[in-house]
Order: C-alpha cells, then sequence, then structure tokens
C-alpha cells in the first residue's frame, strides 16, 4: 500500500516490528502470546487425532456391510 492511502485509512505510519496491524479492529499482535496459542492449537489437535485413531474401530464395524 502507498503511504498515502496507509495515511488515509488512519493506520499509523510507523509501528515497532512486532505490532503488526491484524484483522478489522487493529488488535496488535503481541510475540509474548505465541507460546499460549501454538500450545493450544497443538494440544487441539493432538487431542483430536487420539480421538479420529480411537473412533476407528468403531467406524469400521458400523460400516460393515457397505458397499
Amino acid at each position: 500500500m502507498g503511504r498515502d492511502l496507509h495515511a488515509a485509512r488512519g493506520c499509523a505510519t510507523r509501528r515497532a516490528p512486532h505490532q503488526q496491524r491484524v484483522g478489522r479492529d487493529g488488535f496488535l499482535y503481541d510475540p509474548a502470546d505465541q507460546v499460549p496459542y501454538f500450545s493450544t492449537i497443538g494440544g487441539v489437535a493432538i487431542v483430536m487425532g487420539i480421538a479420529l485413531l480411537l473412533a476407528v474401530r468403531p467406524v469400521l464395524a458400523l460400516m460393515r456391510g457397505v458397499r
């Protein structure tokens, strides 16, 4: 984006490298939030993987005879 258009939108023209504008509300990104965010995402992925692994046999049993 050009500097004029950027300023016309009410955006700050200078920001610290770790403060990026994200979303409509202009939420400022904070690197301190990385560990909790990615830990939560990873934990959810692991739990979903285990749930899918445990569901394989019941689903196969229910699908027996389906062509």
